[in-house]
């Protein structure tokens, strides 16, 4: 199974994405669901930065091109964001 380390350090490799954190909610959660992380970081929309944190199941992750399908949609996700702030 994926690991929370491995995800982050794939994550941080884009450069969108760099700031990206990937954890645990707290260590009973971990003990409970080693598979649900939370994703968290801050994204800039317009220069103003916007802070984001996600539930993730690692056990839905198994090749590489799920991991570089999630990094393209939190990307796509951040854009879109860009866009409804700015309207």
């Amino acid at each position: 199974m994926l690991q929370p380390k491995q995800l982050q350090e794939f994550l941080n490799r884009v450069e969108a994405l760099r700031g990206v954190m990937v954890g645990y909610e707290s260590p009973e959660k971990e003990a409970i669901a080693p598979h649900v992380v939370m994703l968290s970081g801050l994204v800039n929309i317009h220069g103003t930065p916007h802070l984001f944190e996600a539930e993730l199941n690692l056990a839905e992750f198994h090749t590489q091109d799920d991991l570089m399908l999630l990094a393209k949609r939190m990307i796509a996700a951040f854009e879109k964001a860009g866009v409804e702030v700015k309207t």
